[in-house]
C-alpha cells in the first residue's frame, strides 16, 4: 500500500501516481466533495474483485460506474436514443 499526501503542491503527481495504480488493477482512496471514496477501473475485473472485497459489499449491490460521455456510458449499459437526447442537455453535470 502507498499512501500519498495530496496538497495544492502536488495535485499532478499525485494524481499520476493514482492513474497509475488503477491502470495496473488497484483500487485508490481518493477524496471527493464531501469524503473518501474508492475508485477502480470498471473493465478491470481484478479491480472490482478487490473493492467488493475491501467494502465487503454483496456482489448483488453494484457499484457506480462514472462516466465521460454517452459513447463510455454505452459501453457499461443501454441508454436509448431518448435517454441519450436528455443526457446531452444535462451534462456535464451530476446524473446518476
Amino acid at each position: 500500500m502507498r499512501i500519498v499526501s495530496l496538497s495544492e503542491v502536488n495535485q499532478h503527481v499525485a494524481a499520476e501516481q493514482a492513474a497509475e495504480v488503477l491502470r495496473s488493477g488497484g483500487v485508490a482512496a481518493v477524496p471527493t466533495d464531501t469524503v473518501y471514496g474508492l475508485a477502480g477501473l470498471a473493465d478491470h475485473p481484478e479491480a472490482i474483485k478487490k473493492m467488493f472485497a475491501i467494502k465487503k459489499r454483496p456482489q448483488e449491490k453494484a457499484f457506480p460506474v462514472f462516466v465521460k460521455d454517452i459513447a463510455m456510458a454505452r459501453r457499461y449499459a443501454y441508454i436509448s436514443y431518448a435517454k441519450a437526447r436528455i443526457l446531452e442537455r444535462v451534462w456535464p453535470g451530476a446524473v446518476t
